[in-house]
């Protein structure tokens, strides 16, 4: 009697852990079918039209080719257009980084994108960014969408480019639904528009890049340091036999005492520059 009983319990919990299984994958089935990926503007927009409401970026992904989403850089001024538009173009390829590329477009004109240079930011450098919707440009007298994205070069110097996009649908025959510049940049630095990063996430950036510059400093000045001649204050370096290696560690030197300015109020290490 205990043996079937025993028999019945057991069959009775696989049944239990079946149903559970079940109902988790049914779930996780429902939970997927209200998800769209989409890899280009084209797949967005449909995204968009069947009502999804959960869309997921799959890498790589840009913006800015031409069309709605040609990114137009913003004009202080309300000179009116010019012949050649400078523009941007935003990339990334894995969602760990961003690239920026600048160039130019003929304006009314879908002709090709012209780029003219490229600067690559890693994400944790991308520090804030920003959206003001429904503005209005005085040179076009339409109506946009202007961002701006704040970042560290490699210099860590503060840098920003600030763009916007036509949103007017008198002239040009539509407006944005959805935003996909801002999804495209919330998954890339996980901030929403005007968050940005803290004092001191900023201020461990910086130390982790003196200390990396430190290192490439040292290394050099190992290689060229002539050990005849002693200087407390600077050494002297074997110009002639490592030419390059001097220009290397000069400018490196200048890179390392722009980012201690940055921290002048902590305590930090020292290196000797090349005695002129």
């Amino acid at each position: 009697m205990f043996l079937i009983s025993k028999k019945s319990l057991l069959n009775k919990l696989k049944i239990i852990i079946f149903i559970g299984l079940i109902s988790f994958f049914v779930g996780e089935i429902k939970a997927n079918e209200n998800i769209c990926n989409y890899s280009t503007v084209r797949e967005y927009d449909k995204c968009l039209k069947k009502g999804f409401s959960k869309r997921v970026i799959s890498w790589p992904f840009f913006i800015g080719d031409s069309g709605k989403f040609r990114l137009l850089k913003f004009r202080e001024d309300s000179s009116g257009w010019s012949k050649d538009e400078m523009a941007y173009q935003l990339r990334s390829d894995d969602g760990n980084e961003l690239t920026i590329v600048t160039g130019k477009v003929r304006f009314m004109i879908e002709l090709p994108f012209k780029k003219k240079y490229s600067t690559k930011i890693p994400e944790n450098k991308i520090l804030s960014w920003s959206v003001l919707k429904n503005t209005f440009d005085k040179a076009s007298n339409l109506n946009t969408w202007t961002y701006q994205i704040n970042f560290l070069d490699q210099n860590l110097n503060d840098k920003n480019i600030r763009f916007y996009i036509y949103d007017d649908k008198d002239y040009f025959g539509f407006r944005h639904e959805g935003d996909l510049i801002s999804e495209f940049l919330t998954s890339i630095t996980g901030m929403k528009p005007g968050y940005g990063r803290s004092n001191d996430f900023i201020n461990n950036l910086i130390l982790n890049e003196i200390k990396i510059t430190q290192k490439r400093l040292d290394i050099i000045r190992s290689i060229i340091k002539d050990d005849k001649i002693l200087s407390r204050k600077c050494f002297e370096a074997k110009g002639n036999k490592f030419p390059e290696l001097v220009k290397d560690y000069n400018n490196l030197y200048r890179k390392f005492i722009n980012l201690q300015a940055k921290l002048d109020s902590l305590s930090l290490p020292d290196t000797q520059p090349i005695c002129n």
